[in-house]
C-alpha cells in the first residue's frame, strides 16, 4: 500500500523501520551507507551483496543530493525497512527542485542489476529501492 505523507509516498509494508535524518551534504553519505550495511548484515546478506548495497546507497544519496533548480541545503530523510529476507531503503530530501535526470540515469545504469526493485518520484525528491538476499529469492 502506498500512502502520501508530507508530499511524498510512504510504503506501508509491515516491516520493521529505522528512520535517519542527516543534513543534505555528501559528508553524511557515509552514515547512511554504514547503517544500511549493518542492517543488511543482520538480514543475512553476503559480504558481496553488502558491497553491492553500499554502492547502491552511494548512488541513491547522489540522486538525493543532485537536484535541479532547488536549494543546496535541507535534510535527507532515510527510512530503512527490513525483516527476514527483505531490505528496503526509502529516501527523500527536503527543500525544492527535482532530481537531476543525469543522476537518475546514472543510478539506473549502475545499480539496476544489483537490486530487485526501485522507484523515483523526482518532483517529490523521493526514491525507494528493495534488495533481497540471493538465498531468499
Amino acid at each position: 500500500m502506498v500512502k502520501t505523507c508530507q508530499n511524498h509516498p510512504v510504503i506501508d509494508s509491515g516491516l520493521d523501520e529505522i528512520s535517519l535524518s542527516v543534513p543534505a551534504h555528501i559528508a553524511y553519505a557515509r552514515i547512511v551507507r554504514l547503517a544500511a550495511a549493518s542492517l543488511a548484515l543482520n538480514q543475512g546478506m553476503s559480504f558481496s551483496e553488502i558491497d553491492d548495497l553500499r554502492n547502491v546507497v552511494d548512488e541513491a544519496v547522489g540522486v538525493l543530493l543532485a537536484t535541479d533548480g532547488g536549494e543546496s541545503n535541507g535534510s535527507l530523510d532515510i527510512i530503512y525497512r527490513f525483516s527476514a529476507g527483505r531490505f528496503e531503503l526509502e529516501g527523500s530530501r527536503s527543500g525544492s527542485g527535482t532530481f537531476s535526470e543525469e543522476s537518475i540515469s546514472r543510478f539506473t545504469e549502475q545499480c539496476a542489476s544489483m537490486i530487485d526493485e526501485y522507484d523515483f518520484r523526482a518532483e517529490l525528491r523521493w526514491l525507494r529501492f528493495r534488495k533481497t538476499p540471493a538465498g531468499d529469492t
